[in-house]
């Protein structure tokens, strides 16, 4: 009898464990900076150049999309522009002006939903349509994919990887879309940035209007900031050109 609570008690802890063990696996997988399980995922790059790239998510937004515009032309800077579909179809005026001002565009899901524990047919479908309606507003430069919150796990990762697209993702996170003062966060950049990064930043929003200040103040300081300090602003095609 004692046996067998004692095997019983075994294998339930047993069980628990390996439930545990998935289960932050999966969590921990899903994390934008951890290993893509297929392909290729891009967080920043090694060089020696000073050039960094500052990627916008979100957009297009009536509020915030061309105040960054303005403030990239002011210092010759480059970035690109992951957009979300149902954006693109409500403001594509507003992606023909990034393209105008020679920016590159890269696509962010249709509507933003996370594309995990998702079938292969909705990730397609997210994935596609953005496509689509980018190459419709007239872009014909490479579409670079970066998934909603960088999550991934294992069917996004295969489909990217059979398209041969490579996950562009980041490796600095300023937490703008939280609007903190614009101060803090370049404290933390300072800690953070070096050649080859990849910065995250937000000109759009995902759910209710948001305020974008933060972010359009933020733009301006680090350019103004770290050309002075002789970085470049480049897109991610040419970052990945430095690899």
């Amino acid at each position: 009898m004692k046996n067998q609570k004692l095997r019983r008690t075994l294998l339930c802890t047993i069980i628990i464990i390996f439930i545990l063990a998935v289960s932050y696996t999966i969590f921990w997988l899903r994390r934008y900076n951890s290993p893509q399980i297929f392909g290729e995922a891009i967080l920043r790059i090694e060089t020696d150049r000073k050039i960094v790239a500052l990627t916008f998510d979100d957009g297009p937004n009536p509020y915030a999309t061309l105040d960054i515009l303005e403030i990239l032309k002011e210092y010759n800077a480059s970035a690109t522009f992951f957009l979300i579909g149902e954006n693109i179809e409500k403001y594509p005026e507003i992606v023909k002006e990034i393209i105008i001002n020679g920016h590159e565009i890269g696509n962010h899901s249709y509507s933003h939903k996370r594309l995990i524990f998702r079938p292969l047919s909705f990730i397609r479908n997210q994935i596609e349509t953005t496509d689509n309606l980018i190459r419709t507003v007239g872009y014909e430069g490479e579409i670079y994919f970066r998934a909603p919150y960088g999550n991934k796990l294992f069917i996004l990762s295969y489909y990217l990887m059979k398209n041969d697209r490579r996950h562009i993702l980041y490796n600095i996170v300023l937490n703008d879309w939280e609007s903190p003062p614009p101060k803090n966060m370049m404290e933390t950049l300072e800690k953070l940035i070096e050649p080859g990064t990849i910065i995250l930043l937000h000109d759009g929003y995902t759910e209710e209007p948001q305020s974008r200040e933060a972010t359009i103040a933020l733009a301006g300081l680090i350019l103004e900031k770290y050309s002075e300090m002789g970085y470049r602003f480049v897109t991610i095609g040419e970052l990945l050109n430095y690899r």
